[in-house]
């Protein structure tokens, strides 16, 4: 049970400091929000390249020419959509932006429905903060719109790293813990 319980602490050490270097990483992305966010945007676009390649390189398996000239076509479209937001990081990043936008519209006005119907179960108030959220969030960006793209997508990505960094670093803790409660429950 030793053994056990030593392997347990050791990965729940390790889990929290991977952690908070994720909450550090998380910081400095919140401290240049444009650098992190061309950062993105860049990693974004390398991944639709890879994307259409394997899309372009899959056409020469199609069953009729037809269906592979579509193939062929949709990925180089894709590629050089990918090269172009990879060499204009500023465009990606407001357009990255107005999906968020739209998504935190859509978001809220969803959620502000599913807090109407739940009105009289208890948690329907916490479904309302998050979609007043959304809905606060979504005008924030949209006044401030398309200057908002510049730093916005670098301080979601911040904001992301931090509260994910927290959560593995408190997850590590109670692991620590319960290998704690383990050792004394054997002994």
């Amino acid at each position: 049970m030793k053994d056990l319980t030593t392997i347990f602490k050791t990965s729940a050490t390790f889990q929290s400091a991977i952690g908070f270097a994720v909450i550090i990483m998380g910081c400095i992305a919140m401290y240049s929000p444009f650098i992190s966010g061309v950062v993105f945007s860049e990693l974004l676009a390398i991944t639709i390249a890879a994307s259409s390649i394997a899309t372009a390189g899959f056409a020469f398996k199609a069953d009729t020419m037809k269906q592979g000239l579509f193939q062929f076509f949709s990925g180089v479209v894709g590629l050089l959509a990918a090269v172009y937001f990879y060499r204009t990081p500023a465009l990606s990043l407001s357009l990255l932006t107005l999906t968020a936008i739209v998504y935190f519209i859509v978001d809220g006005l969803f959620m502000c429905y599913s807090a109407y119907e739940q009105r009289k179960q208890r948690g329907a108030g916490w479904i309302l903060l998050g979609a007043i959220s959304s809905l606060v969030l979504a005008a924030f960006l949209v006044m401030d719109w398309p200057v908002s793209g510049l730093y916005a997508i670098g301080t979601f990505v911040g904001i992301k790293l931090i509260v994910g960094g927290w959560t593995l670093a408190m997850v590590g803790f109670a692991g620590y813990q319960f290998s704690d409660d383990m050792e004394k429950a054997s002994a």
